[in-house]
C-alpha cells in the first residue's frame, strides 16, 4: 500500500496493485509520501485495481455510464466511485485514474473549504499574485520569467489550492510542448526529448488523438504507455526545472488579474469587480478540472451521490470570499503576442498600475 498527502487535507492510499503508479501526477512532487501524513489528512481517498468492475448495483443510464444509490461507474474510462462516508471516497478502476482522481480531490477540498483553481501563481514576500486563466494563455511562460527574472516563487502554473485565507502550491507536472522551445532549451537538448517539431504534424496529431484514445479504451496499458510517452508534449516536474528556493510553500492572496488573448491590436489593462474576475474563474476551472466529465458530476448529483450546491455553489463562494479581498483586474494581450512576451508585458501593466 501506497499514501500520499495533500498537505493536511486529503490522504490518497493506493494499492500495491494497481499497476501505474508511475503515471499518477500525484507521485511527481505534487504529494507528500507517507502513513503518517496520510493518517493526518481531513478528507481520504481509496485508490484499488479491479480487472472487472462490479456492475450488480447499478443501471445504465447512457453513453458508458452507470449510477447507483451511492455508486457512479463509468465504462469508458474504467472506473467506479463510491462515497462511502462524508470524508471518504473509494475508486476502484481497471485503467488509470488521474483524470478522476482530480475530480475526487477537488470533491474533497470542497467538503473542506478549499478549492482548485485554474490559475498560475507566483509569491514573493508571502504576497500571492493569481493569473486564472484559460490554457494556452502563456501562463507557463510567465511563471518562468518571474522566478527567473523577477524574483518571485513559484506556486502553480496550472492549477494552485485557493480557500481559508491563502493560497497553497499544487505542483504538477509541467506540460512542455514545442512552442516552449526558447523556454526550456535545455529539455529540448537532453536526448531523450521526442517530440514533434512540426506545427502542421503536431495540429494534425491533436484532431486524431480523441479518436485514438477512444479505440484504445479496451487495451489499458496500451494507452497508458501512449500517454507517458506522448510525442506532442513532454512532463518535467517543476523541481527538475526550478531550485529549492525558487519553489513557495504558499501565502496570501494580494492580487488577481485574469488573462485574456484578445483579437484586439492593443494591450488593454483595466479593473475589473471581483463578482465577474468569480465568474470566470469558477467557469473556467471547473471546466478544467471535470473536463469531460463534467456531466458525469452532474449524474452524481442527480443520483444523490453529490448535491449541486457543494460542488458548484460551494466552488463560486469560496473563490468569491478571497476575490472580494483583493484588487482584480482584466489584462487583454493580443494573439499575435508570442508567449515568451507574455510574462514581461504582466509584469510591466502590474508596475504601472499599483
Amino acid at each position: 500500500m501506497k499514501y500520499y498527502a495533500i498537505y493536511d487535507l486529503v490522504g490518497i492510499r493506493v494499492s500495491d496493485a494497481y499497476p501505474w503508479v508511475d503515471t499518477l501526477f500525484i507521485t511527481h512532487g505534487v504529494a507528500k509520501e507517507g502513513k503518517e501524513a496520510y493518517d493526518a489528512c481531513q478528507r481520504k481517498i481509496y485508490v484499488s485495481f479491479k480487472k472487472e468492475l462490479p456492475m450488480e448495483d447499478v443501471r445504465f443510464i447512457g453513453d458508458g455510464a452507470y449510477i447507483g444509490s451511492d455508486v457512479y461507474l463509468d465504462e469508458q474510462y474504467g472506473v467506479r466511485i463510491r462515497k462511502t462516508s462524508q470524508t471518504q471516497w473509494e475508486l476502484q478502476v481497471s485503467q488509470e485514474c488521474n483524470e478522476w482522481l482530480v475530480i475526487t480531490m477537488q470533491l474533497a477540498l470542497l467538503s473542506c473549504g478549499r478549492t482548485m483553481i485554474h490559475a498560475a501563481a507566483l509569491e514573493k514576500d508571502g504576497q500571492v499574485l493569481m493569473l486564472p486563466s484559460w490554457g494556452g494563455v502563456g501562463k507557463t511562460a510567465t511563471v518562468c520569467r518571474f522566478v527567473r527574472e523577477y524574483g518571485w516563487r513559484l506556486l502553480g502554473d496550472d492549477l494552485v489550492i485557493l480557500g481559508n485565507g491563502e493560497v497553497k502550491p499544487f505542483l504538477k507536472p509541467f506540460v512542455i510542448y514545442p512552442y516552449h522551445k526558447d523556454l526550456f532549451p535545455e529539455l529540448f537538448k537532453r536526448g531523450e526529448n521526442h517530440t514533434v517539431k512540426n506545427l502542421k504534424v503536431s495540429n494534425l496529431m491533436s484532431r486524431m488523438i480523441p479518436g485514438v484514445k477512444r479505440m484504445l479504451r479496451p487495451f489499458p496499458r496500451v494507452l497508458a504507455y501512449l500517454r507517458k510517452h506522448n510525442p506532442q508534449s513532454m512532463r518535467v516536474a517543476p523541481t527538475e526545472i526550478f531550485t529549492p528556493e525558487q519553489i513557495s510553500g504558499g501565502g496570501a492572496p494580494f492580487r488577481m488579474v485574469w488573462l485574456e488573448r484578445s483579437m484586439k491590436e492593443d494591450i488593454s489593462f483595466s479593473e475589473i469587480s471581483a463578482e465577474e474576475l468569480t465568474s470566470k474563474a469558477v467557469t473556467v476551472s471547473s471546466v478544467e478540472l471535470f473536463a469531460a466529465k463534467l456531466e458525469a458530476v452532474y449524474h452524481m448529483c442527480g443520483c444523490g451521490m453529490l448535491q449541486y450546491d457543494d460542488v458548484f455553489a460551494r466552488m463560486h463562494q469560496i473563490i468569491y470570499a478571497e476575490t472580494k479581498k483583493v484588487p482584480c483586474a482584466l489584462l487583454e494581450i493580443p494573439v499575435s503576442v508570442h508567449i515568451t512576451d507574455v510574462g514581461e508585458i504582466i509584469y510591466q501593466n502590474l508596475i504601472n498600475n499599483k
